[in-house]
């Protein structure tokens, strides 16, 4: 909507220049805010597009959409427009309360996604919270307990008599660079 008003800023201007009577046409300051607004929550738009968009929306598609929602809250956090400022940090909170429920559930499946994996998480933490973030660490551990719970319920399947006598038995190393 704030699409519209910016195309037709040009027909206010005049209206206000022809019409003497016409106070409803925003000043250089409110343009300028209508402008931005527009922008920021552009974003917004897209994102709600693309879920409820979607007829087969699953949790990994959610994570890298809410992440350039975040990043871009955290941006206009840090920007000096002071009302831009201010809208960013209420909808921050609103936006945390959800956030801190749901990012680790989210992360999870982006590791589990091919297409992602667990380089992708790491980066999107490291641009919100920094690298090696507490917040990282605890969606890394999240994933390696559940690994670790997995593989005591499905050791019953694993027979040793099954494995080569040449095969070494391999350990997951928390501390690999490759995880």
């Amino acid at each position: 909507m704030l699409d519209i008003v910016i195309f037709y800023r040009r027909a206010f201007i005049h209206l206000q220049l022809s019409d003497f009577n016409n106070r409803f046409c925003p000043s250089h300051e409110e343009w300028e805010r209508i402008e931005k607004n527009s922008m920021f929550f552009a974003l917004f738009y897209e994102v709600t597009s693309l879920f409820f968009g979607t007829k087969y929306l699953t949790a990994n598609l959610f994570f890298p959409q809410v992440f350039i929602i975040q990043h871009s809250l955290k941006e206009a956090i840090n920007r000096s427009d002071s009302f831009m400022r201010m809208m960013a940090v209420m909808i921050n909170i609103k936006f945390e309360k959800y956030w801190a429920e749901y990012s680790v559930v989210l992360a999870i499946a982006v590791m589990l996604d091919p297409r992602f994996k667990i380089q992708f998480v790491e980066w999107a933490y490291g641009r919100l919270y920094g690298n090696d973030s507490d917040e990282f660490r605890r969606v890394y551990d999240v994933v390696f307990d559940m690994f670790e719970v997995y593989s005591v319920k499905m050791s019953h399947l694993v027979s040793t008599s099954n494995i080569p006598s040449n095969s070494h038995s391999t350990t997951i190393d928390r501390d690999d660079s490759l995880f």
